[in-house]
């Protein structure tokens, strides 16, 4: 069941609502060029998750397996509200649970003490795959 205002499709470009902890009111809008999540609150962008489908051409992973995530940042202000977890459980609700492709804490894309722990609980949901 997804508490929000809108109908979550691939095809959807509807804007999304959701009450963050601070009772903020917080806008997802799908990108409708390609995979993620961008969050609004009051007009001004203050996260987005990116994701993308598998690829036949790259052997990391396999071809019709999950959806992978590339990135996802959240100002500071905003983080530890319930806007990541949030915007992991609307992605994973509409293309399944989503995989972490780059787990290596020396790379660049390296999760902060933060994402590490949205990470974790995410994985407790079922929103991220397991890390192998």
């Amino acid at each position: 069941m997804i508490p929000l205002d809108g109908n979550i499709g691939a095809d959807m470009c509807d804007d999304l609502t959701f009450t963050d902890k601070k009772g903020r009111t917080i806008k997802f809008n799908e990108y409708c060029t390609h995979y993620g999540l961008e969050a609004y609150c009051d007009g001004n962008k203050i996260g987005e998750l990116d994701i993308v489908e598998p690829e036949d051409n790259d052997e990391r992973v396999v071809a019709d397996g999950p959806y992978r995530v590339m990135s996802i940042h959240i100002d500071e202000e905003f983080q530890r509200a319930g806007i990541g977890l949030e915007m992991y459980r609307i992605t994973s609700e509409m293309y399944g649970a989503l995989y972490v492709m780059d787990q290596d804490p020396m790379s660049e894309n390296a999760p902060t003490i933060e994402g590490a722990a949205l990470l974790n609980k995410a994985i407790k949901l079922r929103y991220i795959l397991p890390f192998d």
